[in-house]
């Protein structure tokens, strides 16, 4: 499962698994994205419940678009929660299709997948323990990094923010990185009450100077020069978002079509100025030791997954303090 809240989905990466499936088979379809409590999946996940259908297409819950996608032909379902050791869902395992067999898994069927299930949970567990430790190694690593590469670099603001937004890249396992800097560090900028704050927040004057920003993957647009990262220049920048977070000392993190609180709107290309497709947003102000704003930090586009998580907020808060 990823995300919480309001904002939990489940994500399949594994499935059409056989006892004569290779590792490399099981990855060759994209993965599937399933709503928390949408669906049989969605349904065990949410109540933590064992669902035993003898007929998936009699069931309301049964998601038929799964089988269209998968070209499989869903018949018998058995589906369990997958928890960890204080009881918490962690995941949904499902089989499917009870072997030379017209009617349900049985009873029995479901005591055997609950006891491999435990030890899957526990597997699970450790896996995603073992990988917290591995990317907090790592993003530890990449802030002494970049606080090596602040100091070293500090007579070309070129070369040091290139270097700092190729390294942001990284940290965040992201295509895209922008800073925008302000253009006169004594302005304030404007405020606005609160009742006006949300209408108003695309039409008060952009107070930067410039943005830098770095493409990687994806994002990159001249593919035939060959480089892995495409670094350009903005002058005068047009975001609005940026200027609602520097007025605000607010942290955005947002996908496109997701209203974000306070700023009135949703994230988009044109709300940002932004030459690339945008398909998730970490934002947040750099600041001083005395909470002074010297611009903004902008994080696109997060590899393999919808959002940024939590963790990676702390991270790139405690970059922009470097």
């Amino acid at each position: 499962m990823i995300g919480s809240g309001d904002q939990r989905f489940l994500v399949s990466k594994l499935f059409d698994v056989t006892e004569n499936s290779q590792l490399a088979d099981m990855y060759e379809h994209k993965p599937i994205r399933i709503p928390y409590g949408k669906g049989i999946v969605g349904y065990v996940a949410e109540s933590g419940e064992t669902v035993n259908i003898p007929d998936a297409y009699q069931d309301e819950r049964f998601n038929k678009a799964i089988d269209q996608q998968t070209g499989f032909r869903t018949k018998s379902i058995l589906c369990m929660p997958v928890k960890n050791s204080k009881g918490e869902t962690v995941g949904v395992a499902q089989v499917i299709n009870k072997k030379d067999e017209e009617g349900p898994f049985t009873k029995n069927d479901e005591k055997i997948f609950e006891r491999y299930l435990t030890f899957c949970g526990i597997g699970i567990a450790n896996a995603l323990l073992f990988q917290s430790s591995v990317i907090m190694y790592k993003r530890s690593d990449s802030l002494v990094l970049l606080a090596h590469y602040i100091f070293e670099e500090q007579r070309d603001m070129n070369t040091l923010l290139r270097r700092v937004l190729k390294k942001g890249c990284e940290m965040f396992s992201c295509t895209g990185c922008r800073i925008l800097l302000m253009e006169n560090q004594d302005k304030k900028g404007l405020l606005l009450d609160d009742t006006d704050r949300c209408s108003l927040y695309q039409k008060v004057p952009q107070n930067f100077e410039s943005c830098f920003e770095v493409y990687t993957g994806t994002d990159v647009k001249n593919k035939e020069t060959g480089d892995e990262y495409e670094f350009q220049r903005i002058q005068t920048p047009q975001d609005a978002l940026a200027n609602y977070i520097a007025q605000n000392l607010k942290t955005v993190n947002a996908i496109p079509g997701e209203n974000i609180t306070g700023f009135g709107g949703s994230v988009t290309e044109d709300i940002i100025g932004a030459d690339r497709e945008i398909r998730s947003i970490l934002a947040m102000p750099i600041l001083t030791d005395t909470r002074q704003v010297l611009g903004v930090v902008e994080i696109l586009n997060k590899k393999g997954e919808e959002r940024f998580d939590r963790c990676m907020k702390t991270y790139a808060y405690a970059s922009n303090y470097l």
